[in-house]
């Protein structure tokens, strides 16, 4: 059984050639053995996507927004988790920001790496 942790709106940087930005609905889940998995949607009839996030493995960095992998957008940050959900990941706003990142750092128990991307 899982516990919804966090939900919403996310942009997901494409992994095709075509680099772009799409918004998908996330959900941050808790599961039975205490870890916790990331799931999400390309349409809303299509089947969840869904990775696991493991402590000391998955990775979390905030983004500058000089930094050329988010185009010069605010609020992005990039997650390492397995072939399912890697990329760059964009909230709305600052609130959203704080929210996601805040949430997925607690989820994978080590602090942000914060050295830059």
């Amino acid at each position: 059984m899982s516990h919804a942790v966090l939900g919403g709106n996310l942009w997901k940087l494409d992994q095709n050639m075509f680099k772009k930005w799409k918004k998908r609905y996330f959900v941050l889940s808790r599961v039975g053995d205490g870890n916790y998995r990331l799931s999400y949607k390309e349409e809303h009839t299509s089947k969840a996507k869904v990775c696991k996030l493991t402590p000391g493995t998955s990775i979390i960095r905030k983004i500058t927004r000089s930094n050329s992998k988010c185009h010069g957008r605010k609020f992005c940050f990039v997650l390492t988790v397995d072939s399912q959900c890697p990329g760059l990941y964009l909230a709305s706003d600052k609130l959203d920001f704080n929210r996601w990142t805040n949430a997925l750092s607690s989820a994978l128990t080590v602090p942000f790496d914060t050295a830059g991307a």
